[in-house]
């Protein structure tokens, strides 16, 4: 039984390497894992010792099933692909089943095609349009649309990276784009629950808009709803180069920042009152937001961070993460290749979870100061796990981005929950904005120390990690909080 217990997190590391392999199309791989399987069984049965040999037949029958996921999966995709005709004149019927993603010059709605040129279509498909900003399109929409579908192609970045966008669509299931089609509102429908958490979300928008002037307000949007296209190119490019985009980013470690800021905040009520409040804190940002998958995943994973963090059981909490992690890739197995927000969140969350109770053991600063001491630790631990692979995604290295972060982090939590009070209260003549005067303050020393450490000159420089040079380095890193962590007190 403890030889199971010990195997199971290679097991399921087994079965993510064996999605990757089937989603990579390498299938190379599997006449050397039947042949593998062969030798394995063939000494399984005449060998005394049976143990490793029957352990190494497990994990690779695992290896092979979750290749089969990634096949099943890839073939299901270029399958969708051959549905719909391309570079010719349609005539779609399209289900907008998510809020669309507006942009300073563009609104991109993604849907599912109900209907081509008149007849229904008996499996799914998903087109993702590009559309002009007005009229606004919502939630629910059925729309009308005539123009040219088209196959997404892989484009290279400023940066000179390529980008896999087919990819990264079909992570969220779109398999067909159209460009500026003619578009026509021919009814709404959607579940009332979706209607009613994007209502509080809008509202929200509208409260913040009145209380607050840009590009404030786009800030603290993007801080409670991740709403940060309506920052624009320029303030998203000083907060990439000074290394904190990710606080305009709803995402797992930005939540568990202010779950663990709540916790500490309310600690004097006990222990379980606290946890609690820090994961209604969670849900209650994932709710704001809509709901959606991504966030959702998010909000899963700082939830697991969030209780390692409290309860010191970093071994068990990380094997629910990894469980966690292994059923979102089985059911949408090319996020675990080409979705980089599950996988900076996992990576983040991993930090979180395995990093912070090293780094907390030995720092000896800020002991008078738990709530930012809190925020410090969560900090370091997070760019161990993060950096390494934001070097290799962006090809950017920021100089300036662990000092800024301990800098403004502290402040972050603050300002979310005023930002809240301030939408709460906005329903009681001059108490929103009364609370709105400390908040702006605040937005306003993050505005400018992030303005001017990204204008900093050699704030950043051009690094191209290779993906062998970054999986070394994790390896690296992974030792060395192996060693440290092994003379940690273990937590009853």
């Amino acid at each position: 039984m403890l030889a199971l217990v010990r195997m199971f997190p290679f097991a399921l590391m087994a079965l993510l390497l064996g999605v990757v392999f089937g989603v990579l199309d390498f299938f190379g791989w599997v006449p050397l894992l039947l042949v593998a399987l062969s030798v394995l069984s063939v000494a399984f049965v005449l060998t005394r010792r049976r143990r490793w040999y029957g352990w190494g037949l497990i994990l690779c029958a695992i290896l092979l099933l979750g290749g089969v996921r990634g096949v099943y999966w890839k073939e299901g995709y270029e399958h969708r692909q051959t549905l719909i005709r391309v570079d010719t004149p349609l005539t779609l019927r399209v289900y907008v089943d998510e809020e669309p993603d507006r942009r300073e010059s563009m609104t991109h709605v993604a849907g599912i095609v109900r209907q081509v040129n008149g007849e229904t279509m008996t499996e799914e498909v998903r087109v993702r349009l590009s559309l002009l900003p007005f009229p606004a399109y919502a939630y629910g929409d059925v729309l009308e649309v005539q123009g040219k579908t088209k196959l997404p192609e892989v484009f290279t970045t400023d940066q000179g990276r390529v980008f896999d966008y087919p990819m990264y669509l079909a992570t969220k299931g779109v398999t067909h784009t159209m460009m500026l089609p003619r578009v026509e509102i021919v009814a709404r429908e959607g579940m009332f629950l979706m209607h009613t958490l994007l209502s509080w979300k809008h509202g929200m928008i509208d409260v913040l808009e009145k209380l607050y002037p840009d590009p404030h307000q786009a800030l603290l949007s993007g801080m409670l709803l991740g709403e940060k296209r309506s920052l624009g190119e320029e303030w998203i490019d000083y907060f990439t180069r000074a290394g904190i985009v990710h606080i305009v980013v709803l995402s797992g470690y930005n939540m568990t920042i202010v779950a663990q800021w709540l916790m500490v905040m309310f600690r004097p009520l006990g222990f379980y009152p606290s946890l609690g409040l820090g994961a209604l804190g969670i849900v209650g940002f994932t709710i704001m937001t809509g709901a959606g998958a991504t966030v959702v995943r998010a909000g899963i994973m700082a939830l697991l961070a969030l209780l390692a963090r409290a309860l010191g059981r970093a071994e068990r909490m990380g094997r629910a993460l990894l469980i966690a992690g292994v059923l979102m890739v089985m059911h949408e197995p090319a996020i675990i290749v080409y979705d980089p927000s599950f996988q900076l969140s996992f990576l983040a969350t991993l930090g979180l979870v395995f990093v912070s109770p090293v780094i907390e053991s030995r720092m000896q600063w800020f002991r008078n100061q738990p709530m930012f001491r809190e925020v410090v630790i969560a900090t370091c631990a997070t760019q161990v796990t993060v950096l390494p692979f934001l070097l290799y995604l962006t090809g950017m290295l920021s100089v300036v981005a662990l000092p800024v972060n301990l800098l403004l982090l502290p402040f972050i939590p603050l300002v979310m929950l005023l930002g809240v009070v301030s939408v709460v209260l906005s329903f009681v003549p001059f108490l929103g904005t009364l609370v709105a005067l400390p908040t702006t303050a605040l937005l306003d020393v993050v505005l400018e120390v992030s303005r001017l450490s990204a204008e900093l000159p050699l704030a950043t420089f051009a690094v191209q990690l290779p993906l062998l040079f970054t999986a070394m380095l994790y390896g690296c890193v992974v030792f060395v909080i192996w060693r440290m962590s092994r003379a940690l007190p273990v937590p009853r």
